[in-house]
């Protein structure tokens, strides 16, 4: 009798095992539950966002200034700085640049280029033992050639050549654009006509022989 008991009882924990498993199958590995891969996503998604972001919003760039408030001609870059020192002490962001501009028309007077570097170096030294005021032309359309000098005057230009033409050298004058370097102080023009004209007066009293005048910046081309 008891052993019927026993075996009743093993039969029926099987048929439940079998039961349960038959009806409640182990979840695939390969697939996460609904609430877990929802939520999956929405924290990668989010992680993208913040890193798209991160990558298309750069700072962005300055646009520069159209219209300048230009100060100089300056000496050299140490008073130049003082000013920028003081105008940014107002309040108003200036900087110093160099800048090219035009110093009229000169007269060049020159030996057109000779065949070669060596060719070029013989006529300098017969030149120069003749006491002529001679160089090599290093580069540029008339490299090799000998420079005899740059004159304001096309009337002393002209003197020269023919002197050189006596001696028996085909000499050749060549009118050119003069440019020279000068040190100026720029800043926006808005920023610049923030200020009183009482407070230009009196950076101006401290920066020499100097003229403020507004222009187009360097770099922006006229309309």
């Amino acid at each position: 009798m008891r052993a019927i008991l026993i075996t009743l009882v093993g039969v029926n924990l099987v048929a439940f095992a079998l039961q349960w498993f038959w009806w409640h199958p182990a979840p695939s590995l390969d697939e996460a539950p609904p609430e877990l891969e929802g939520q999956s996503l929405e924290l990668l998604g989010s992680e993208s966002r913040q890193s798209t972001l991160g990558q298309n919003q750069a700072a962005p760039t300055p646009t520069p200034p159209r219209y300048c408030v230009m100060v100089g001609p300056f000496a050299g870059t140490e008073p130049a700085d003082g000013l920028v020192g003081r105008l940014s002490s107002l309040e108003v962001g200036a900087w110093v640049q160099e800048l090219e501009v035009s110093d009229g028309q000169g007269y060049w007077v020159y030996l057109p280029p000779e065949v070669s570097q060596q060719a070029a170096l013989r006529r300098l030294y017969e030149l120069q033992a003749k006491g002529i005021d001679s160089y090599v032309i290093p580069r540029g359309e008339l490299a090799n050639g000998i420079s005899l000098g740059m004159f304001v005057s096309e009337v002393s230009a002209e003197a020269r050549r023919t002197e050189l033409s006596d001696l028996g050298y085909d000499a050749q004058l060549r009118t050119v654009d003069r440019t020279l370097r000068e040190t100026w102080v720029l800043m926006p023009r808005r920023e610049a006509r923030s200020l009183a004209p009482s407070r230009w007066e009196t950076l101006l009293e401290r920066t020499g022989d100097v003229e403020r005048r507004e222009n187009l910046c360097p770099g922006v081309a006229s309309e």
